[in-house]
């Protein structure tokens, strides 16, 4: 069997790879991990933060990093009924 040369197979760019990370009360986490997330070598990388209600400082934590294309926040205010707290964060991520 040949071998394949993945580097040759290469269409263009590498798959988009999407991290969701539901945070409530993250405010003094929540920046080191992001910034881990960012140094990553992978260049086709989408991180979506749920702040997840938090009654911290989480929400102005992750607003600092909106500028950075790769970053998507959401902020969820309540929960519908029947769903509990992380399972929904993740849902609307």
């Amino acid at each position: 069997m040949p071998r394949v040369d993945i580097q040759k197979e290469k269409v263009g760019h590498e798959p988009l790879v999407s991290v969701i990370i539901a945070a409530k009360d993250e405010g003094d986490h929540i920046q080191k991990t992001i910034y881990s997330l960012l140094k990553q070598h992978y260049s086709n990388l989408e991180i979506i933060l749920v702040n997840d209600r938090s009654v911290d400082h989480t929400q102005e934590m992750i607003n600092g990093f909106t500028g950075d294309p790769r970053i998507k926040a959401i902020h969820v205010c309540s929960l519908p009924i029947g769903w509990m707290g992380k399972n929904h964060a993740l849902y609307q991520g």
